[in-house]
């Protein structure tokens, strides 16, 4: 007997569960208001999901795959000073000698990605550069990434910012940068606020004053109604106690961040469902409009995870399912691995030759189909 009453839980988790599941009879607008809870419970497990695999891939990624990456780059760079220094008594003809440039940036750039470029590599690689020094080369990248940023900006803000306001270093460069935007946003405030407004602005802004009261009202009503139910002095169980403290720390900080979605979340969880059913039906349909805000906002976050700047080189693997996704990184890891050693042992042979011409002469031969303007 007291068996199955350990199995069942302490006297508030029975009393939860009774409360989680009575069949009572919902209005359309609590309806409304169950179902979007239930999406937002379903989105936000999702992306908590996708987080935990993109984490789990990121750090198989930086234990196991960088080390191969940075190895290859150091063989690259081996590699091209090697060449280099047998360059003179290669021969090579004048079309030759502009494949193995080409070869060699090519080879350099890509190792560059996973190795700091020294001021010996970076002396190379100009050496060899076709068009571009390595500076201009990171210069030109730069600027193709601020102008992608000032378009941006163009596009969501409608703000024309001066390039050369943002060549400064970087703290000094987002400090403009934050200064431009605050001041932007305060000028069309101001202008707003200056702008006669028609009889439909000022009936959303009246409902928006409705709503913001209704919000800041309802935040305190829940906490308190939370705080009664939950208070850990209102058990004498212990492991009730526990489980309520746990609980109210929730509460108190959703209560002091004002964050009325957790606070309905752990109403909805925790409190008599009868009680949220004699919750009027204005005010529902308030908590609707704030959970379908909530649901839009979840679902930019779930897109904007995909396009973290630390997952770039895992997004690819990553499905939605742990096992699938976890197949893909060992496939990943398998065939680079095959590929690093090809690659050794290639790079390998034409360092052990006296006079690499030959074998150099194989690795350069396709150069010019990847470089159409070799010939120019």
């Amino acid at each position: 007997m007291e068996e199955n009453q350990q199995k069942k839980g302490s006297p508030f988790e029975i009393e939860l569960s009774k409360a989680t599941n009575s069949d009572l009879y919902l209005s359309k607008e609590h309806k409304s208001f169950q179902q979007l809870i239930e999406k937002i419970r379903k989105l936000e497990a999702s992306i908590s999901i996708e987080f935990e695999i993109y984490e789990f891939l990121l750090k198989r990624y930086n234990e196991e795959i960088i080390i191969h990456f940075k190895e290859l780059s150091q063989m690259k760079i081996d590699m091209v000073f090697y060449i280099d220094s047998k360059v003179l008594i290669m021969n090579l003809t004048k079309r030759q000698m502009r494949q193995l440039k080409a070869y060699i940036t090519m080879h350099m750039q890509d190792a560059f990605k996973h190795c700091e470029p020294t001021k010996e590599m970076i002396k190379l690689y100009d050496k060899y550069s076709i068009d571009l020094t390595y500076q201009e080369e990171v210069d030109n990248a730069n600027e193709v990434d601020k102008e992608s940023f000032l378009e941006i900006l163009k596009a969501q803000f409608g703000i024309d910012i001066d390039p050369n306001e943002l060549d400064k270093p970087d703290e000094e460069g987002m400090a403009k940068l934050k200064e431009i935007l605050d001041k932007h946003f305060k000028e069309q405030k101001e202008a707003s606020e200056k702008k006669p407004k028609n009889k439909k602005q000022i009936e959303k802004e009246a409902r928006q004053k409705l709503v913001e009261e209704i919000r800041n009202t309802s935040i305190r009503e829940i906490y308190i109604a939370l705080a009664k139910v939950l208070h850990p002095d209102t058990s004498s169980d212990e492991s009730d106690k526990k489980l309520k403290e746990e609980i109210m720390k929730k509460v108190v900080k959703a209560y002091e961040d004002k964050d009325l979605y957790l606070l309905m979340k752990l109403e909805m969880d925790y409190m008599e469902k009868d009680q949220i059913l004699n919750t009027n039906i204005d005010k529902i349909k308030i908590y609707t409009s704030i959970l379908k805000d909530q649901l839009k906002t979840l679902r930019i976050k779930q897109e904007m995870q995909v396009y973290d700047p630390r997952y770039i080189h895992i997004m690819e693997f990553n499905t939605g399912h742990k096992e699938s996704s976890v197949y893909r990184f060992n496939m990943f890891k398998k065939d680079l691995l095959e590929y690093k050693q090809l690659d050794m042992e290639a790079m390998a042979a034409v360092q052990k030759l006296p006079n690499p011409r030959k074998k150099v002469l194989e690795l350069i031969e396709n150069v010019e189909v990847e470089y159409s303007t070799l010939d120019r």
